[in-house]
């Protein structure tokens, strides 16, 4: 085989002017000419669309000057131009020009002056390359790594074999090397968790699964141990696999998490055992945990309630109270979160319990973090008491309300029963004067019935004031009820069963035995009428004792020893508007009557009159459909029991010449007293006051063998009158 040798220039074919001016018209790089005033001699197809023209005539004919209108930083233009006026060449300077479209671009240009062998003339020839997308990679690549070294985490890449091949600046600091050091090393050196099998398994599931995030250790060069968060990225360069790792130091972030994790356990621990109810609900309002005292005070525990979603709205299952605990609740709750207010205006709430219960609670709401709380404050036995005050509160005020109607109707009384006094005594004084067969004795006998009838109605209303005169003795209640309990069959008729439960010990009072009659009288008619059809009225007895606990809670009872006397009936009841209002006069829910107590509304305001007048007192239950019980105490009496004394009936007798002193402050009474006692042919002594008794007494020098008075009168009352004239007149 011959050996090859190059060919000589004398083997070349030979070229034309033209040839060479078509290799440089056609040339892939821009090629030009120029006069040192900036003009073009000549410029090449790949120069003219550099710069965007159409042709090279284009561009010839549009740019003037060369420096001028195609270097876009006049710094540049002055450079080269200096450089080629001193005859230097330039060779591969970069910098920007100035497109048609006004664009900018980088290219690398060389260029030298020449000059002319032919006229002498100075000319510049040069070549220039379109080099922007270097440089702007160049730029991109020198951003990226100005980023990547001033970048907080830490930045590895990482080839396939698991070599460092860059490390940011904030690496270095992290792991305490330099870069030279760390890019000597392999991934294994750094974390203890990679070996070169883990690598290849990473490897190839960070290749199927793109990023991955994922926590491990890294080692310091001085041995220290700490946790960093990776999220690697897999990408190809230069026809290796490299791994681009951020790693992140959590040491921080682990020890906060702990904290937190200590502080919730202490949370929950806080929370469970709180002695105040607690519970722990979502921003919506649901119930995400409650603790024991919550459990505790609403009766369920986990085990009974399936849920506690399902514990809360039993708690919470009336319509009022949902209402709220959210329409009210969640509108503060939102109005907190916006303002960062941590707390809640506190709302009142009752809560059911499992029993069936209802409790008063305040429940106060904090914002703490991302927690909302809820604490309950038990307000029920202050409610109760509040409650219980209110109702001894207008117990007190009925009772002072009957006082002082008390007070009106025994002044009325008193001077109405004046006045029945004279109608009857003149009624009883025209009857004497007329004979049975006189026709006007019939009109006056009516009158005197009448009157009669009225006095009853009076009798009442100083029963009710506690001014009637009374004859208290000592009596046992049961034999006293037993003996009219004859009379009270008849009065409530046969339709009605009575029942009488009178108790084992005995029931000595003392009282006037009349007015014993008039409370069962009373009850009785009021228990009958509340009976529509067939029914049982019950009266029973007993001894009863109250201490001083009992009292504090009923206003008007005091400590001590009493004897019950009960009247109870089936009948029809009373709503809690009525029981307000009986015991006030003329207060009555029947028609109007001639019968003892039926229609005036008397009745009960009488009994409870009597009732007060002998340091007892009354207490009434009744419900709509479900009879009433009226339960009345009166002081047990220590004395031996005794029967009431019989009143005394005698013939009147006529004046055998005695005297008498009457004392009376009503004018007609007065008149009446003395007509009549003079009839009855007594020597009268009239006073219309006190104080006119007692000088009638001083200056009477006779003997006085009767005195009548009146009971109340403006100087003093009839008692103590009696008293100042035996004083005067001792025999």
């Amino acid at each position: 085989m011959q050996e090859k040798h190059p060919p000589k220039p004398s083997d070349l074919p030979s070229l034309t002017p033209q040839d060479y001016q078509d290799m440089l018209m056609n040339a892939p790089v821009g090629v030009f000419s120029s006069t040192p005033e900036g003009c073009f001699l000549y410029l090449n197809v790949a120069l003219a669309e550099i710069f965007g023209y159409a042709s090279p005539q284009e561009m010839m004919a549009s740019v003037k000057n060369v420096a001028k209108d195609l270097y876009a930083d006049s710094k540049d233009r002055k450079k080269v131009l200096r450089l080629l006026e001193e005859n230097k060449a330039v060779r591969n300077h970069e910098c920007r020009f100035v497109r048609k479209n006004n664009t900018t671009f980088w290219a690398s240009y060389s260029v030298r002056a020449v000059h002319n062998e032919k006229d002498g003339k100075l000319y510049y020839q040069g070549f220039l390359s379109d080099i922007t997308e270097r440089i702007l990679e160049k730029e991109a690549l020198l951003r990226t790594q100005f980023a990547m070294d001033r970048a907080p985490d830490n930045i590895l890449w990482i080839n396939s074999a698991g070599h460092i091949v860059y490390a940011n600046h904030s690496s270095c600091n992290s792991l305490g090397y330099s870069r030279d050091e760390l890019l000597s090393m392999k991934i294994f050196d750094i974390d203890p968790e990679f070996s070169p099998n883990q690598w290849e398994q990473h490897k190839e599931k960070r290749r199927r699964v793109g990023t991955m995030a994922f926590e491990s250790r890294h080692i310091t060069k001085d041995g220290r141990i700490f946790p960093v968060e990776i999220r690697s990225n897999h990408f190809e360069y230069n026809g290796d696999e490299l791994s681009l790792t951020f790693d992140r130091d959590i040491t921080e972030r682990k020890r906060t998490e702990q904290a937190l994790r200590e502080s919730e356990t202490r949370f929950r621990q806080l929370f469970k055992m709180a002695p105040t109810p607690m519970a722990h609900v979502s921003k919506d309002g649901r119930v995400l945990d409650v603790n024991d005292a919550f459990l505790d005070i609403i009766g369920y525990s986990t085990d009974d309630a399936p849920t506690l979603e399902q514990a809360w709205q039993l708690s919470f299952e009336d319509s009022d109270q949902k209402e709220i605990m959210s329409t009210k609740w969640q509108n503060e709750l939102e109005r907190a979160l916006a303002e960062n207010d941590d707390q809640i205006e506190a709302m009142e709430c009752p809560v059911r319990c499992k029993d069936g219960n209802e409790r008063r609670m305040i429940i106060s709401t904090r914002v703490i973090e991302d927690r909302i709380i809820l604490s309950f404050f038990d307000i029920t036995a202050h409610h109760q008491a509040e409650a219980e005050r209110k109702r001894l509160q207008e117990q007190l005020h009925q009772s002072q309300k009957l006082e002082a109607v008390g007070v009106l109707a025994g002044g009325v009384a008193h001077d109405f029963n004046n006045m029945l006094g004279t109608i009857m005594g003149y009624a009883e004084l025209a009857i004497n004067d007329t004979g049975p067969a006189d026709p006007v004795r019939g009109k006056i006998e009516a009158i005197l019935d009448a009157a009669r009838r009225s006095a009853s109605l009076t009798r009442q209303l100083l029963a009710f004031a506690r001014k009637q005169t009374i004859e208290p003795v000592v009596f046992d209640l049961n034999t006293a009820v037993e003996g009219i309990m004859e009379m009270i069959r008849r009065l409530i008729g046969e339709h009605i069963e009575l029942a009488w439960l009178p108790g084992d010990t005995p029931c000595t009072i003392c009282m006037d035995p009349v007015q014993l009659d008039q409370i069962l009288v009373n009850l009785c008619v009021n228990a009958r009428d509340a009976i529509a059809d067939i029914g049982r009225i019950t009266i029973e007895t007993n001894a009863v004792s109250f201490d001083a606990d009992y009292c504090q809670t009923h206003a008007e009872f005091l400590p001590g020893d009493y004897v019950l006397l009960a009247v109870s009936d089936n009948g029809c009841g009373m709503a809690n508007e009525t029981l307000s209002n009986i015991f006030e006069p003329f207060f009555t829910t029947k028609g109007m009557g001639m019968g003892m107590g039926m229609g005036t509304g008397m009745g009960l305001s009488t009994v409870y009159g009597i009732v007060r007048q002998n340091q007892g007192f009354i207490n009434v239950y009744s419900e709509p459909e479900k009879g009433t019980t009226f339960r009345i105490y009166l002081p047990r009496s220590a004395a031996d029991s005794a029967e009431a004394k019989p009143q005394r009936t005698e013939t009147i007798r006529k004046s055998r010449g005695e005297t008498i002193l009457i004392v009376e402050d009503e004018p007609m009474l007065l008149e009446l007293g003395m007509m009549m006692l003079q009839q009855l042919g007594y020597s009268v002594i009239a006073a219309a006051t006190p104080h006119e008794a007692i000088q009638a007494v001083r200056e009477n020098a006779g003997e006085i063998q009767l005195f009548i008075t009146d009971v109340v009168m403006p100087e003093m009352t009839g008692r103590d009158l009696a008293e100042r004239l035996q004083e005067i007149r001792p025999d």
